[in-house]
């Protein structure tokens, strides 16, 4: 899963912006463990001794947010995992603890924005003696009410049968367009994001496969996830809450159930941000993180 360049599609990409990237894939080689038939990669670079988990959303690939890692960095050894192509959260939460066992990680922070904050919940809830603070970014929860819960799962059936019976090209460039429209970044930025959301389809490291895993993960997270206020009652550890008034990929009542079953966690709330403040709002959305990790 190491991220090759088919060079012919970076040549609209301006050099300065390029080369920040270049310098960040130069810096940061991709570990690896084996579990449970599955090849994991992570990076895991930084410095300090304080460990931050990294998680990305549904590109599920750390290399499209190398620019938070690279901050995170500064202040701590980051841990920053692919998603192998597991249906599964608890596939995906399992995965990421036996690798924080590999590297002999007993205690970490963890950062997940979008589906990376549907599985910093999942991790939370199951290993949070190891968790002293969660940042989750741009995303929604599950929540004891059946009737949401219905409804979320007949909507991921739906488009898990839809993208199924879909060649695979269709599905790339349905998908694709749909992640760039979420993009919100200045130009020149918006034009290496879109580059190396080219090159992964161009190089098969985002293909139908790794989009269906994603819709799967998500169906089996609310079919089989129940989180409530009481689940985190004897957890002294602090929560974040980041959210956007505009973000369209999650919407208002997903923030008023994160609210129900998170009672105890500090907001955020970004104006006229859309769904990656990380991006469209650099220095606010550092400065807001940096404050409540303490660096």
């Amino acid at each position: 899963m190491e991220f090759n360049f088919e060079e012919k599609l970076f040549k609209k990409v301006p050099p300065i912006v390029l080369k920040e990237f270049q310098e960040f894939q130069e810096a940061h080689h991709f570990k690896s463990l084996e579990f449970r038939g599955y090849q994991w990669k992570y990076y895991f670079e930084g410095t300090g001794g304080k460990i931050i988990l990294s998680l990305t959303g549904g590109m599920r690939s750390p290399f499209f947010g190398f620019k938070i890692i690279t901050e995170l960095e500064r202040y701590f050894k980051v841990l920053a995992p692919a998603y192998p192509r597991i249906k599964t959260m608890d596939g995906l939460v399992d995965g990421i603890q036996a690798i924080l066992q590999k590297e002999n990680i007993k205690q970490c922070k963890i950062w997940g924005t979008s589906f990376g904050g549907v599985l910093a919940q999942c991790i939370l809830h199951k290993f949070n003696e190891m968790v002293d603070r969660i940042i989750i970014g741009n995303t929604g929860t599950t929540i004891n009410n059946e009737d949401i819960v219905n409804k979320k799962v007949k909507s991921m059936k739906k488009a898990i049968r839809i993208l199924s019976l879909l060649p695979s090209f269709i599905i790339r460039l349905v998908i694709s367009k749909s992640l760039l429209k979420l993009l919100n970044c200045p130009e020149e930025e918006k034009v290496l994001y879109k580059t190396l959301l080219k090159n992964a389809v161009a190089k098969r490291i985002f293909d139908k496969p790794d989009i269906l895993c994603h819709f799967k993960c998500l169906k089996d997270f609310f079919q089989n996830y129940r989180f409530s206020a009481s689940d985190l009652s004897k957890w002294s550890g602090k929560i974040l809450i980041i959210e956007s008034d505009d973000d369209t990929a999650v919407g208002e009542e997903s923030s008023d159930r994160l609210r129900k079953v998170y009672p105890q966690a500090e907001h955020y709330l970004f104006h006229e941000a859309g769904h990656m403040p990380v991006l469209s709002r650099k220095k606010e959305y550092y400065s807001v993180i940096k404050k409540f990790l303490g660096i």
